[in-house]
């Protein structure tokens, strides 16, 4: 369930969702929608925070992932500056975080500045990412002459494609699944997948390929996932559908890394969302973020 607050620090109801059901209506505030929407589906709730990344409150757990960037490429959501000051110094909703993943070390994913600077004002998740991306932080504290990571807080996983390992990290259960990035490229990057256990299973692909070799051997139509999040071709071509459909049957969708309304020259959304309703009741119901601050409910 998708609960438009509002864009941050702005307290008004998104306008597109103003009205429920009939003109005549009662219309709830932004804070009453969230009640409301966690008596019926519980704590668990996604927090929309940039181009692929998201708060995950799992079980009594925070978990960010992907949520401090700052290189949209001129085309997607970055942290915005007041958001990442937040999370930095754990102000609400951004305090007590438990663990942060960053999938790669692409600047619309992650930002080694800004990690490095939540560490040095006594951030105490711990954070997990590829070699290349914590070394990045590492080397930024070092060149500052803080200490390099006295309680080892950054963690690195240098895993080649297909190969997966399991975390258990501030009481939460994590499996990083080593996939091929988008893009021939890209091939040589390492992205992470998260495969994250709680009371609700979630994974989270980053950039991974929606390609046969990310998923065919991983099993994990098994697993029973309850929540998908993914980057918006996922949904838009019938090969990957067909991909979800047969290798990973999730229950659900969260669709984003969508490019900014004003920079989708090539109706990159609009065909999105028509090709998800067009794949039909047996594929898992699909849910774009498109606004920061959006919350979802699952």
């Amino acid at each position: 369930m998708l609960v438009r607050l509002f864009p941050m620090h702005e307290n008004q109801l998104d306008p597109d969702i103003a009205e429920f059901g009939s003109e005549q209506s009662t219309i709830c505030d932004g804070r009453q929608a969230a009640d409301h929407n966690r008596l019926l589906y519980g704590a668990n709730r996604l927090t929309y925070v940039a181009n692929a990344g998201v708060l995950l409150n799992l079980q009594g757990k925070k978990i960010l992932i992907d949520g401090l960037c700052k290189e949209g490429f001129d085309l997607y959501r970055t942290t915005p500056d007041q958001m990442a000051e937040d999370i930095l110094l754990g102000v609400p909703p951004y305090d007590g975080i438990d663990l942060m993943l960053f999938t790669h070390h692409h600047g619309d994913h992650f930002d080694s500045e800004l990690v490095a600077a939540y560490v040095r004002n006594g951030g105490t998740a711990k954070i997990l990412s590829t070699e290349k991306a914590i070394a990045s932080v590492r080397k930024r504290l070092n060149s500052e002459q803080d200490a390099a990571d006295p309680e080892n807080q950054l963690i690195s996983l240098d895993l080649e494609p297909g190969r997966r390992q399991t975390l258990h990290l501030s009481g939460i259960e994590i499996e990083a699944i080593s996939m091929i990035h988008f893009g021939e490229e890209y091939e040589t990057v390492r992205n992470l997948a998260f495969l994250i256990r709680g009371n609700k299973i979630i994974l989270h692909v980053g950039d991974g390929a929606s390609e046969a070799n990310n998923y065919q051997n991983l099993k994990l139509e098994e697993e029973g996932i309850d929540l998908m999040i993914v980057p918006f071709p996922y949904v838009s071509l019938p090969s990957s559908q067909k991909l979800i459909q047969e290798w990973i049957k999730p229950k659900e969708i969260v669709a984003l890394h969508l490019p900014q309304k004003d920079k989708d020259l090539y109706g990159w959304i609009a065909a999105a969302k028509k090709s998800a309703e067009k794949a039909g009741q047996t594929f898992p119901p699909v849910t774009f973020l498109e606004e920061l601050g959006e919350e979802y409910y699952y």
